[in-house]
């Protein structure tokens, strides 16, 4: 086995790793890649190997054999959190595993992978270093060791974030190694941790093709000021926090540049019980729908009750079918006027990500603006305009009229956010951003009317929750953070209540707004909570499996999702539980941390007497508002993590495939 040679010998001593410690790559034969000009690899991440749950080592030898069987690789980086718990029964077994590979495996460490010891006594043992540096074919490959400064005894002082980057030796150790290479050397770095510029600005002279990182379970594309492109990954083994389906990454790297795909893990042909299904396909319709009411924003509108008065009656048939560039994930389109607006999302050259709108009748595209970065959620529609925001922060106003920028505004730090939620415009605002830096801006100007900066201290994950308002005060959630939910005065920002952000109240789901209380979902309960004051008034206790899926609300009944399969309805006079619905197809794709279980539901909608959900499975239900019965459901060939939205007599939904499609009717 070819052993490592730094360009520069190592500043940080690693003393606990002796001379017949193991060193990477492991599996394949690495002399093969010397003569490479051009590579084709793979990027795997927080595998969470275990001998007990969840990702066992049957799963990981099946995933990685269906990984090579589907491309063609020169060689495989894993990036940190390769166990669960960093034993060494986990790392004999991963170990094991990639030994038998065909094609060269160099791991990374993650916070997982020293669990049972702060030195990282086990994986030392059977991984060998934890920083290193070599040569593969034309590439400088550099694995960080995220988490040296704890092993070197020092401390994180008043840096609140969760998993802070903080400067220690290691750092002079990379310095060097940089510093030796030729200028036109091309470099790539891996970290487990996807830190932002507080450490990737010493970087900029240096030509880094890219930097690849796991740890948040989300998948992200980040471009930050000195043109270092990161890519974050989803996880190997189950879903994403961010809902992600459980994937990897494949990167090209040829003509001096490197070329990111993301892939899913989907069982074939495409998912399983899907060809087992009694389900009517989406036929054709000639019909023509009929607008009715408005639907502007995430849910409906300001409240984010999800709630119409009337909606189209099945069987539906398809009017129109539009593809977009890029994908849809968990966001929703929205009716401005008599066009529909859809967000989508590119994590691989960003060239699908934007915004588009398209004629609501015929499905005609009217513009597109690319923005560049992914765009997660709604966008928000008032007074002509269209407001969005991307995940590295950016908040765009355009014409909706022909898509032209008005104005934008930048969250602080773009290197570092992850924002996952929609704006809401109220009164002439525009609301929008993290916990750590929450805007309200002039929605025709963008002229800042306040902002917060101490409800949180970083974004720490994908956090889905998305301001709601009465018109009086604004609600706003956040998914991990010292603050999971607080009302604020719209005009002035300031706090009218708040509560504090301990697990069992980790806020999952974008806040609704009866008439005077504020429904909020937890993974372990629904509680509604006097609007005025934030007392409890009651609480359901129902598991949302980590799904941030948002309820509705229709009259005094509010409708759930889960991440179980099932569709609840609550009498919000007193929290009891009136009807449960359970989906039978075991399609767990956005499901946070599962690998097999039911199928992953979307945000329900309530249109008349009916609700509509989504689900992993392709499928769209409409379910009797007063039985809880199914009364119809259709097949619509791609799997749907967005809600719909209706209007009229007509529906719109969006698919994981970028595809936008008109339903109507069907007479």
């Amino acid at each position: 086995m070819r052993r490592l040679t730094p360009t520069t010998p190592p500043v940080v001593e690693d003393i606990s790793v002796s001379d017949d410690a193991p060193v990477a790559p492991f599996g394949g034969d690495p002399t093969a890649l010397d003569s490479l000009e051009d590579l084709h690899f793979a990027q795997i991440t927080d595998v969470h190997l275990s001998t007990e749950r969840r990702c066992l080592p049957a799963d990981f030898r099946g995933d990685l054999a269906r990984i090579l069987e589907r491309h063609d690789l020169d060689f495989i980086i894993a990036s940190g959190d390769l166990t669960a718990g960093g034993k060494p029964e986990e790392f004999a077994a991963f170990r094991d595993i990639v030994d038998s590979l065909s094609v060269p495996v160099y791991p990374a460490a993650g916070n997982h992978d020293d669990d049972s010891s702060v030195d990282a006594g086990a994986y030392r043992q059977a991984l060998g270093p934890l920083h290193y540096s070599t040569r593969v074919g034309p590439l400088h490959l550099v694995v960080y060791d995220g988490e040296a400064w704890q092993r070197e005894g020092l401390s994180a002082g008043e840096n609140g974030e969760a998993f802070p980057w903080i400067a220690s030796t290691i750092d002079d150790w990379l310095d060097a190694d940089l510093t030796a290479l030729s200028p036109d050397q091309p470099i790539l770095l891996v970290n487990h941790f996807p830190w932002g510029e507080q450490l990737y600005r010493r970087m900029h002279s240096h030509r880094i093709v890219g930097v690849l990182s796991g740890h948040w379970h989300s998948s992200r594309r980040c471009v930050d000021s000195g043109g270092l492109v990161h890519y974050a990954t989803p996880s190997l083994c189950f879903g994403g926090i961010d809902q992600s389906p459980r994937g990897y990454r494949t990167f090209r790297y040829a003509d001096r540049e490197l070329e990111s795909r993301s892939h899913t893990l989907s069982p074939r042909p495409l998912w399983p019980g899907v060809g087992d299904r009694v389900t009517p396909a989406l036929t054709t319709t000639l019909s023509k729908p009929h607008l009715g009411q408005s639907w502007p924003q995430f849910q409906g509108g300001a409240r984010r009750t999800g709630f119409a008065h009337q909606g189209p009656t099945p069987p539906l048939g398809q009017v129109w079918c539009a593809s977009l560039p890029g994908a849809i994930h968990t966001a929703p389109p929205v009716l401005a006027e008599d066009q529909v607006v859809q967000t989508t999302w590119d994590d691989d050259d960003g060239m699908g990500a934007g915004i588009s709108a398209l004629d609501a009748a015929t499905g005609k595209r009217r513009w597109r603006f690319a923005s560049g970065a992914s765009i997660r959620h709604s966008a928000a529609f008032a007074q002509g305009r269209v407001h969005a925001i991307t995940t590295s922060g950016r908040l765009v106003c355009l014409d909706a009229g022909e898509g032209a920028l008005r104005w934008s505004y930048d969250l602080p730090d773009p290197s570092n956010r992850w924002v996952y939620s929609s704006p809401l415009v109220v009164d002439g605002n525009l609301i929008a951003g993290i916990s750590s830096h929450l805007v309200c801006l002039k929605a025709e100007t963008g002229q800042v009317s306040w902002t917060r900066t101490d409800l949180g201290i970083e974004d720490w994950i994908s956090s889905y929750p998305s301001p709601a308002s009465d018109g009086q005060c604004v609600v706003v959630a956040f998914y991990t953070q010292p603050t999971s939910l607080a009302a604020l005065d719209v005009h002035s920002g300031e706090t009218i209540w708040q509560r504090d952000g301990d697990k069992a109240n980790y806020i999952y789901a974008t806040p609704v707004i009866d008439d005077d209380s504020v429904i909020a979902v937890s993974g372990s309960a629904v509680r509604a909570l006097d609007l005025k004051t934030g007392d409890v008034r009651w609480e359901c206790p129902i598991s949302l499996q980590r799904v941030q899926s948002t309820p509705s609300l229709s009259g005094k009944h509010l409708v759930v999702s889960t991440g179980q399969g099932q569709v609840h309805t609550i009498d919000t006079t007193c929290g009891e539980l009136i009807w449960t619905w359970q989906i039978e197809t075991q399609i767990p794709m956005f499901t946070p941390y599962l690998r097999q279980g039911p199928t992953t539901l979307s945000s329900p909608i309530v249109a008349g007497d009916l609700v509509w959900v989504g689900g992993a499975d392709g499928c769209l239900y409409a379910i009797s508002m007063e039985s809880g019965s199914l009364v119809w459901s259709v097949d619509i060939g791609s799997p749907v993590g967005a809600s719909p939205i209706v209007s009229g007599d007509a529906m719109w939904i969006g698919t994981t495939d970028g595809r936008v499609r008109c339903l109507t009717t069907d007479a």
